[in-house]
């Protein structure tokens, strides 16, 4: 890096402006040369140097040898879906993103979900039931227990901390809404991912519980499709206390703005409090084939 620093000279901390013999190369050496330099420098610095720079960086073949170069891989089908999108500023719009590893940019191979471990308690999700509140003698209609009281501890596997939540007798809704931008949404049609949610569930020994997962898919003009409905429910006696995996896997409506991750859930004894099914590691992640990270 310290031999590349020799091409640039430095403007105030603003930026970088290019020497004066580096300001006399053809865009072939350049973009040779430009290969060389960190990806986030690129994209927060280097494009704004001259129009020369701009015009290099903002072509999806370049973007596509740098990925290369860093060990990232487009498969050609995607490869080709890239290079032939009318759309060139979509196009390295993502390009970018995965060059710099700012997956946050994208709603693709990342969870979508925020709290998914209840690590933060209830924040970020919604709750909903109807007329339990008065059996309860409680505000909640689930709750957040510390560690799972009556099940066997949280596998690794399905998440990094013991917290679970846990719902009552009465059916009661846990869900979060995530939003698809305009920007999102060409993006999705572009890349056509597929959704795959899941979570982890469990439940007390001594307890029968069941357990229902799917998605609300809303598009532009409103219309809503709901994903096949994963179902789960207890074995008999300390079976019950094993933490099983509730995953599925749709397809991405056209013109989609939203999606509903919905956890309902209640126990089978019809026990006053909480003693229903216990959830934790929720995922809602939009994958997409042809990108592979080395």
């Amino acid at each position: 890096m310290q031999s590349l620093m020799k091409i640039f000279k430095k403007d105030n901390g603003d930026g970088l402006t290019p020497s004066a013999a580096i300001d006399q190369l053809g865009d072939e050496m350049l973009s040779q040369i430009l290969l060389e330099v960190p990806s986030r420098e690129l994209v927060l610095k280097a494009t704004f140097v001259n129009k020369q720079w701009a015009n290099i960086l903002s072509d999806s073949v370049f973007w596509i040898r740098k990925l290369a170069k860093e060990g990232v891989l487009i498969l050609d089908n995607l490869k080709t879906k890239l290079l032939e999108c009318e759309d060139e500023q979509i196009c390295v719009f993502i390009l970018k993103a995965v060059a710099t590893k700012d997956l946050t940019a994208l709603p693709i191979c990342r969870n979508l979900l925020k709290n998914p471990y209840a690590a933060e308690g209830k924040s970020h999700w919604e709750e909903k039931g109807s007329g339990q509140r008065r059996y309860l003698n409680t505000d909640t209609i689930f709750i957040v227990e510390e560690e799972p009281i009556g099940a066997e501890p949280v596998p690794p596997e399905a998440s990094p901390y013991q917290q679970c939540f846990v719902t009552s007798f009465m059916l009661s809704v846990r869900s979060q809404t995530v939003k698809i931008s305009k920007m999102k949404r060409e993006v999705l049609k572009l890349l056509e991912p597929r959704i795959r949610f899941s979570q982890w569930v469990s439940a007390r020994h001594d307890c029968g519980s069941e357990c229902y997962l799917q998605l609300i898919m809303t598009s532009k003009d409103g219309s809503e499709i709901r994903s096949p409905r994963v179902d789960w429910s207890t074995a008999n006696g300390m079976e019950r206390r094993v933490w099983h995996k509730m995953e599925d896997t749709v397809e991405v409506p056209e013109e989609l703005t939203s999606i509903d991750f919905e956890c309902r859930g209640k126990d089978l004894q019809f026990w006053r409090g909480h003693y229903g099914p216990k959830t934790t590691g929720c995922s809602l992640i939009l994958e997409v084939e042809g990108i592979v990270i080395n």
